[in-house]
């Protein structure tokens, strides 16, 4: 399945985001498996399959955010379709680490 125009948002402007005083912070959904998120995600970060329990505010940003960026794509879409303020985190998690931005284990 091709996916075209789906906005991203760079690892720079989604840090900036996290640690800014919004009184709604963007939720990341990680599109990866278990086992990858376990292992280092974004801090807060929500498994894609639990993102219900996220608790959502209108217009809130959503960031999808998988390894390379290909996962996520999917996910962006449904989202978008379904009314809600998503983007893919742009290179995914290989950016992220790129960038040398926090994670967190569990």
């Amino acid at each position: 399945m091709f996916f075209k125009d789906i906005p991203t948002i760079s690892a720079k402007d989604l840090i900036a985001k996290l640690t800014s005083d919004e009184p709604t912070p963007p939720i990341v959904l990680d599109a990866r498996t278990r086992l990858e998120w376990n292992l280092s995600h974004i801090p807060n970060a929500v498994l894609a399959g639990h993102w219900h329990e996220a608790s959502l505010q209108p217009n809130q940003l959503v960031v999808c955010v998988c390894l390379s960026a290909h996962r996520s794509k999917p996910l962006t879409d449904r989202l978008i379709k379904q009314g809600i303020n998503a983007v893919e985190l742009q290179g995914g998690m290989l950016a992220w680490w790129k960038a040398g931005l926090p994670t967190e284990k569990s």
